[in-house]
């Protein structure tokens, strides 16, 4: 490359000397008359009424501007500026700037080679570059090609080492060999071609430049025209980086009352999110273009960014859903279910199963969402809530009489079973027979009684008293009287024990066995109860014969016969006869020989008293 350029440089030099040679040869063919105007050389055709600027009066101080009328007025003629002849500026170290007419149609080869150009504007007049036109030109920085330049010449901008810019219009169909040859600080190139397709571009049009840091710039939306790929990571034309173009993204809400939106940029293929912020109580219902067309209800809304796009975003009141469910045990009237603009009310109602009720309402998470039913509320988001429910406690009372224990009684949850206890046997000789309700109705003859609690529950233990069976037997020889079986707990029961005449009542015994001695009298009382015997047994044994009362024996004797009572020899002392209960029913005399006296049948004392003293004796008459 070091001796390419150095072949060129002197290919350069032998180039000017031929050109000046034939510059001259031009003049002096055309008669051009030489013109200096502002620093300025031009060359004039009066045929043709043209001038060509040939040269810079090289003594202005550095760094000047240079602007090259369109024309101008010499003597009694107007010459239009055509043309920038070859070599006019060549090395020149004193231009710093220029502006070239529209009406310069032409610049020659190595017009401005070497100079000290720092920047330039090429109007489209001038289709075609010369050779090396800025060659060189190590302090030309900036460069802008103006449409209408069809093509840019070789060598054009070699070893420009300053430039950093250029921009090439759409008009330019090719770009010659070396055009931009080690233009090493080179950042940005302007490319005006919407669709780069059928222009010339030489292989080594861009030898040298860095291309990790020259950035290439192509018009908006022509990405695809250059090769973009959604999948690729960085875009390339003639092995420099295209820069990446950035779109607005602009979104707007259709009432900002209602309702806001981001904005932004984006590279071209890019995605870019827009999220719509709805105030309290509204949602976002649509995005639409510029047309109105709707895009999408998505928030946030993601697009794919290939141009500048506006949306609107429009946003409406929220409905929300209020979903209602029933745990078990009851259930939700259907009315409070259902859609609700935001902000309006729900009333919500809970119906609990019988022998339940209600507890609370719980949202989704299952914390307590109210414990009111029925519930009202502002619906402000979706809403699930579930209403619990829970058995009934009811109490559950035992009564009894009599000191019976009982147990069993309490509180029990709805539908839960209780056993109740009452004593089988209470004080005072009662005993259980069954158990009732308040109003005296019959429940169950069970104990322990078993049920299913539905309600508030009172049972009642019912006790009847003992009934008493007393068992009365009796040895040969008599019999008892007074016993009626059947007695109350309590009540007092008498026995009596008669013997039958020739016997004598001896004791009573009791017992299961009826071998405990009891009494010696022949009637006793006793009191029924739980310690009382029931079995009692009256002994007799025989005493003379017959229904003999009084001893035998010569002095006196007694006797019942035929229905009376006979006395015989009843001696001195008087005897007399008495019934049970005491009272008087015969007196004999003594010195009688014999005494019939009729007697009913039943239980007498005699008395009698003689010279072997008094002698009491009970003696029973029985039918015959």
């Amino acid at each position: 490359m070091v001796y390419e350029y150095l072949n060129t440089q002197n290919y350069m030099k032998r180039g000017m000397l031929l050109a000046g040679i034939c510059l001259a040869c031009v003049l002096q063919t055309m008669k051009a008359d030489r013109v200096e105007i502002d620093g300025v050389v031009y060359a004039t055709d009066d045929k043709t009424a043209t001038a060509a600027v040939v040269s810079f009066i090289e003594d202005y101080p550095k760094g000047s501007k240079l602007d090259i009328p369109s024309d101008f007025p010499y003597f009694s003629n107007r010459y239009t500026v055509t043309e920038i002849a070859q070599s006019a500026f060549y090395g020149n170290k004193w231009i710093g700037s220029v502006t070239i007419p529209n009406s310069v149609t032409n610049i020659g080869d190595w017009a401005f080679y070497g100079s000290s150009l720092t920047s330039v504007t090429i109007p489209g007049s001038i289709k075609h570059f010369a050779e090396a036109v800025f060659a060189a030109c190590t302090s030309l920085k900036s460069v802008l090609i103006k449409e209408g330049v069809i093509h840019i010449g070789n060598r054009a901008f070699q070893n420009c080492s300053s430039l950093t810019s250029v921009a090439i219009p759409n008009s330019a169909k090719g770009i010659g060999t070396m055009a931009f040859e080690n233009c090493t600080k080179l950042q940005d190139i302007h490319l005006e071609w919407d669709n780069p397709d059928g222009i010339f571009i030489a292989e080594d049009a861009f030898a040298g430049v860095p291309t990790t840091s020259c950035r290439i710039h192509i018009p908006i939306g022509s990405e695809e025209k250059y090769g973009w790929k959604s999948d690729a990571t960085d875009m390339k034309w003639q092995g420099l980086s295209i820069k990446t173009n950035q779109y607005a993204v602009l979104a707007e809400s259709s009432d900002l009352t209602k309702g806001r939106t981001n904005n932004g940029y984006a590279g071209y293929g890019k995605e870019m999110t827009l999220t719509a912020e709805p105030v309290y109580g509204y949602h976002l219902a649509k995005w639409t273009n510029i047309k109105g067309d709707s895009l999408s209800a998505s928030n946030p809304y993601t697009v794919v960014v290939k141009s500048d796009t506006f949306l609107l975003a429009h946003f409406a009141i929220s409905s929300y859903q209020v979903s209602l469910s029933a745990g078990e045990n009851g259930s939700i009237k259907p009315a409070g279910a259902g859609m609700y603009v935001h902000n309006t009310e729900a009333e919500i109602e809970a119906v609990a199963d019988t022998g339940y009720h209600f507890v609370q309402w719980t949202n989704a998470g299952g914390d307590t969402f109210s414990t009111a039913n029925p519930y009202t509320f502002a619906v402000t988001k979706e809403t699930k809530v579930q209403a619990d429910f829970a058995a009934n406690n009811y109490q559950v009372n035992v009564v009894a009489e009599h000191d019976s224990v009982t147990s069993g009684g309490g509180e029990y949850a709805y539908n839960t079973v209780a056993t109740v206890r009452a004593d089988l046997i209470a004080d005072k000789g009662y005993y259980f027979v069954q158990w009732t309700d308040a109003k005296g109705a019959s429940l169950s003859t069970a104990n322990p009684y078993t049920f299913v609690v539905k309600g508030d529950t009172t049972v009642y233990a019912q006790y009847v008293s003992y009934k008493y069976v007393v068992n009365v037997t009796s040895t040969a020889g008599g019999h008892v009287t007074g016993n009626r079986q059947f007695y109350d707990h309590g009540e007092q029961a008498t026995l009596t024990a008669v013997a039958d005449s020739g016997y004598r009542f001896t004791e009573w015994t009791a017992g299961d066995s009826l071998d405990i001695p009891f009494s010696t009298e022949s009637s006793f009382s006793f009191i029924l109860s739980d310690t009382a015997f029931v079995d009692y047994k009256a002994h007799f044994e025989a005493d003379g014969t017959g229904n003999e009362v009084l001893p035998a024996g010569e002095e006196a004797r007694a006797y019942h016969a035929d229905g009376a009572l006979h006395l015989v020899n009843p001696g001195g002392p008087p005897i007399s006869v008495h019934a049970i209960d005491g009272r008087l029913l015969l007196q004999f005399k003594a010195g009688d020989t014999e005494y019939p006296a009729p007697l009913p049948a039943g239980v007498y004392i005699l008395n009698a008293a003689g010279g072997k003293g008094k002698q009491v004796t009970k003696f029973v008459v029985k039918n015959p």
